[in-house]
C-alpha cells in the first residue's frame, strides 16, 4: 500500500509540472517533450527517476526553456 501511495504522489506531482509546462508554452495538451522538462525541473522526481537509468540528460537546458517562457 505505501508504494501505490509513493507512486500516486510522485504521478500527481509529474503531470502538475507537465502540465504547468505546456501552459507555459501556450499549449492546451501535454506531450513528452513536457513531462522530460517537468523531471529536469524537480530535483525530486530527478532522484527518484534518475535511479531507475531511465532520466536523460536534457536536449537543451532548463534555462533555454524558462527564458523562452519569460519572454511571453
Amino acid at each position: 500500500m505505501a508504494c501505490a501511495v509513493v507512486i500516486e504522489i510522485a504521478m500527481n506531482e509529474l503531470l502538475k509540472l507537465a502540465t504547468e509546462a505546456a501552459l507555459n508554452e501556450g499549449r492546451h495538451k501535454v506531450w513528452n517533450r513536457h513531462i522530460i522538462l517537468a523531471l529536469h525541473d524537480s530535483p525530486w522526481l530527478q532522484e527518484l527517476f534518475g535511479q531507475s537509468g531511465m532520466l536523460q540528460p536534457a536536449q537543451f537546458s532548463i534555462q533555454q526553456h524558462r527564458s523562452r517562457s519569460s519572454l511571453k
